[in-house]
């Protein structure tokens, strides 16, 4: 999600002093703009906080437990259809 130049401006302006001359000192190092260098660190602040997910093991843990489904919901019909035959007998 990309913020617009205002939110940045509004959120700039909430920093401390401190907080304002470092992003300054790093923009003139940069040489980009104190905006972009502010997105660059709250955009690596932020993914350093979401931790990565594992797709293989998600995908293997989501194979396993549909194919329990899978397995559980055929023996369920299986005996659904016993009972029933058994009924039509009697």
């Amino acid at each position: 999600m990309a913020l617009n130049p205002a939110q940045i401006a509004l959120l700039m302006a909430r920093l401390p002093e401190a907080s304002q001359r470092a992003i300054d000192f790093l923009a003139k190092t940069k040489g980009k703009t104190p905006e972009e260098v502010f997105q660059e660190c709250l955009r690596e602040y932020i993914a350093g906080r979401i931790p990565q997910v594992d797709v293989s093991a998600a995908l293997d843990t989501t194979h396993t437990v549909m194919y329990n489904a899978g397995f559980a919901f055929g023996r369920i019909r299986s005996l659904a259809r016993a009972w029933q035959k058994s009924r039509d007998e009697d």
